[in-house]
């Protein structure tokens, strides 16, 4: 089914998005980590994963912003949010 299919291809994405915006604030690429939050950001949208998609508008402020110590601070939620969602994800699977 469509619904399946959107969340394998969100659990196959978004998780190497996350690990690389994690990488850009390890090196200090904070508008890179912005950008990168962006897209997460809309995957999450597109799933309805509200929470998730707030911690990552938060991260995409704060990389716009120019805030590395903020983006940085702010990572370990969205990375919560995601460990959260995947349960409920991989159910659609099944």
């Amino acid at each position: 089914p469509f619904v399946a299919e959107i969340a394998r291809d969100f659990l196959d994405d978004v998780p190497r998005q996350l690990a690389a915006l994690s990488a850009c604030v390890r090196n200090g690429e904070v508008e890179a980590a912005g950008r990168l939050a962006h897209t997460i950001r809309g995957a999450c949208g597109n799933v309805g994963a509200a929470a998730m998609s707030a911690a990552a508008s938060e991260i995409e402020a704060a990389g716009r912003a120019g805030r590395l110590e903020k983006t940085t601070a702010l990572l370990p939620e969205l990375e919560r949010q995601l460990e959260l969602l995947r349960p409920r994800m991989s159910e659609v699977l099944r």
